[in-house]
């Protein structure tokens, strides 16, 4: 038990306490500033995608201020995708192509898209939409019609750009792994490896499209007029195909 002190001994006198300092203006009004900021900055992400239609007049209105697309144009925020997020699809689509030399010889083969072929990320996605585009272009109404004419697009400028003679290209459809491929048990009685998505199993073969140099002579849609000096306007289309 400690010892009471005496009534003629003084106690240790206790330390004051600093005086607590004051707030600075400038740290006050900087937390504002970066508040405010980060408030503005998520009303410019909503608003964008919520302005496509169908929306209020309002929230379009809003989207097409002056204020906000001076800070949504330049950073690239004025997205539309209406906050939209789609389903895994059952299957995508890979085209796969041979172009051959004159001795019919293999000149160059491909495929896209293909990760290790399309780099960066972006570059990837772009050939990834040109294969699902091959579904067709709604100009015959013929779903199978629409999509020879868009794969012989395709194929006129991977011809041109790689100069061959003779070009074979073929889609295939690249069906999604079923949740049981991915955890391998396929067979309820045993466990088996994961299911490798790249395996040909997993691949159909949906359409081929053969051309070769002399067929680039001719309309890429029968019955219309190619242009004098273009050689057929519609193989614009596949821009950056194979590169």
């Amino acid at each position: 038990m400690a010892a009471r002190p005496k009534k003629n001994q003084r106690s240790e006198a206790k330390p004051a306490a600093e005086p607590a300092e004051a707030p600075q203006p400038w740290r006050l009004a900087f937390r504002v500033a970066v508040s405010v900021w980060v408030l503005w900055h998520l009303f410019v992400l909503l608003i964008s995608p919520l302005s496509v239609s169908p929306t209020s007049p309002l929230v379009a209105h809003a989207a097409q201020f002056w204020a906000v697309r001076a800070y949504s144009d330049p950073l690239y925020l004025n997205h539309g995708y209406h906050f939209f997020g789609p389903d895994p699809p059952t299957y995508g689509r890979v085209i796969r192509y041979q172009v051959f030399d004159e001795a019919g010889g293999v000149k160059t083969e491909g495929e896209f898209p293909n990760l290790d072929q399309q780099w960066p990320r972006l570059w990837y996605h772009r050939h990834m939409m040109l294969a699902d585009q091959a579904a067709g272009v709604g100009v015959f109404g013929d779903p199978q019609a629409d999509q020879r004419l868009t794969l012989t697009a395709y194929a006129r400028h991977l011809l041109q750009k790689h100069e061959g003679e003779q070009i074979r290209l073929e889609c295939f459809r690249h069906y999604s792994l079923h949740p049981a491929d991915v955890r391998g048990d396929v067979n309820p009685n045993q466990t088996t490896e994961p299911a490798d998505p790249y395996d040909q199993r997993f691949y159909e073969s949906e359409a081929v499209v053969v051309q070769r140099r002399s067929d680039l002579e001719t309309p890429l849609v029968p019955n219309v007029p190619t242009p004098p000096g273009q050689g057929g306007a519609a193989e614009e289309i596949p821009i950056g195909v194979g590169r």
